[in-house]
């Protein structure tokens, strides 16, 4: 996978002093109200271009040019695997060194490059898409419920997971695959549903946005009737995608021809299940080489063996050459600020820590909160085309 470089840095505790909302962390459920439809979502505060699938997306920048004079590497140029990071964009300096910036600024040094990778700010209101939206004469994928237990990394467990597989796939050549978690949010289609994935997918796959995709949606599981959450998604060690990959997903689509290829497998999610996407990737480039996160919970809520939370990825991603990870992340200026860390202030270090390294990635900023969603709605079908991108040649 190329490596096209972007970053952000660790901010201080002071940035989003504003105060975040009481949600409780760890519910999969979701109770927003759903987004209102429109075709052109209105977006202000641009000084970049649109976005590049053409949904207008802001990015307030200083300059777009690197302040230290040392001008910046060649847009489109790559790095390799395990070459040493180093950012393509002036984010990584602005944010680290301005003093506006570490006061909580991202608006000021958001920098969307062409291409998509980099940092954008984005106003609301946030609408649903045309990405969302049944299209005439558009195959519509097919959906299947089922269950999982028997686990050895988690015994006595339980799962709901569903399978989505696209009406292209005849089995001649290996799907893309796509894993969601707290699959019941995502696998909803119904008129009412925020996200309403199966009708995003039927339709980037058949506009060629998106490769064949098979997709998993998995819940958490159930143990003696409670959830393991919190166990599975919080906790930063390989357990959870060791159990995808040598226990669900052997059971959930080991009838299907699925490719080993990690640039074409994608895992993904929200809240704890976002820091529970990026640790799949992190622990396993090899199996998936695409993040998707939203609201990520890269905060102190559950320590590994090793006393280690999900608040020490910054640090590891600066410390180390970058790995073959395509990640997108988002989040909001009234994103969680409880005693278990600043959500807002996460979201700035991975995306500071990301771009500093030089990691290929796409990080959105706006208004909302934990709860209130609308924003991830909106941006769901934008970040599936970017995160796929270079797998269909759209790159």
């Amino acid at each position: 996978m190329r490596l096209l470089a972007a970053s952000i840095v660790l901010l201080s505790s002071a940035c989003y002093s504003g105060a975040g909302e009481a949600t409780p962390e760890g519910s999969s459920s979701e109770t927003e109200a759903p987004p209102t439809t429109a075709d052109d979502p209105s977006t202000t505060g641009s000084t970049l271009p649109p976005a590049d699938e053409g949904t207008s997306t802001s990015g307030a920048s200083t300059s777009g040019a690197d302040s230290s004079g040392t001008g910046q590497p060649a847009e489109g140029s790559d790095s390799s695997t395990g070459d040493p990071g180093g950012p393509t964009s002036s984010f990584c300096e602005c944010s680290t060194d301005n003093p506006a910036a570490d006061a909580g600024s991202f608006e000021m040094c958001a920098e969307l490059l062409p291409d998509g990778r980099g940092t954008y700010y984005e106003l609301g209101p946030y609408t649903r898409t045309e990405d969302a939206e049944t299209q005439p004469g558009v195959p519509q994928g097919m959906m299947t419920a089922a269950s999982f237990s028997g686990s050895a990394v988690y015994p006595n467990t339980t799962w709901d997971y569903w399978v989505y597989v696209p009406d292209q796939y005849d089995g001649s050549e290996p799907a893309a695959l796509l894993v969601l978690t707290d699959g019941n949010v995502y696998r909803r289609n119904d008129g009412s549903a925020p996200y309403r994935t199966p009708t995003v997918l039927d339709n980037l796959i058949d506009e060629g946005a998106m490769p064949m995709t098979i997709a998993v949606f998995v819940d958490p599981g159930q143990s003696n009737g409670n959830s393991t959450r919190s166990l599975e998604y919080d906790t930063p060690d390989p357990n959870y995608v060791t159990f995808l990959l040598d226990e669900l997903l052997p059971e959930a689509v080991g009838g299907y021809a699925i490719t080993d290829d990690p640039d074409r497998r994608a895992i993904g999610g929200r809240s704890s299940g976002g820091a529970a996407a990026f640790t799949a990737g992190w622990e396993r480039p090899d199996a998936f080489g695409l993040i998707y996160t939203t609201i990520g919970s890269f905060v102190q809520l559950r320590a590994n063996a090793d006393g280690e939370f999900s608040a020490r990825y910054p640090d590891l991603i600066t410390a180390e050459p970058p790995l073959p990870l395509r990640v997108t992340l988002l989040s909001g200026s009234e994103d969680l600020d409880n005693q278990f860390g600043n959500w807002r202030d996460a979201h700035m270090a991975m995306t500071t820590a990301l771009d500093c390294a030089g990691y290929t990635y796409r990080s959105g900023f706006g208004e909302g909160g934990h709860g209130d969603q609308f924003h991830p709605y909106h941006a769901f079908g934008r970040d599936m085309r970017w995160l796929f991108a270079e797998t269909v040649g759209n790159e």
